[in-house]
């Protein structure tokens, strides 16, 4: 293996997730469903897709007005 500078090897390392972290995009419509369809707080769903209250808000809000459109 060539030799990488340290800044660019910890830069690839920032895009590694866990083994049982859910993709963004399906993580994002789980998390709107349970919050809009279901009537999940914000804080439960958040816990569930494990992100924050404030990301879940975000996402419950960008997926309510998404359904809205389409």
């Amino acid at each position: 293996m060539k030799w990488l500078p340290s800044s660019l090897l910890l830069a690839l390392e920032t895009f590694v997730s866990h083994a049982n972290a859910a993709p963004i995009p399906r993580a994002r419509l789980r998390l709107g469903q349970l919050v809009v369809e279901r009537g999940w707080t914000h804080t439960t769903a958040a816990k569930m897709v494990m992100v924050s209250p404030r990301t879940a808000s975000k996402w419950a809000e960008q997926y309510c007005s998404r359904s809205v459109r389409g």
